[in-house]
């Protein structure tokens, strides 16, 4: 059960400095994309 809580953390480590904080899994493409779109 590592694998999802590591990945969670990367993909958050990569989008921090666009201030994006992802919480919710899973982490699809398109909840990232809304993320992004919503931190502008």
């Amino acid at each position: 059960m590592m694998a999802p809580a590591a990945l969670n953390a990367a993909v958050n480590d990569a989008l921090a400095p666009l201030g994006v904080r992802l919480t919710e899994l899973p982490m699809t493409p398109e909840r990232i994309l809304a993320a992004l779109r919503a931190a502008r």
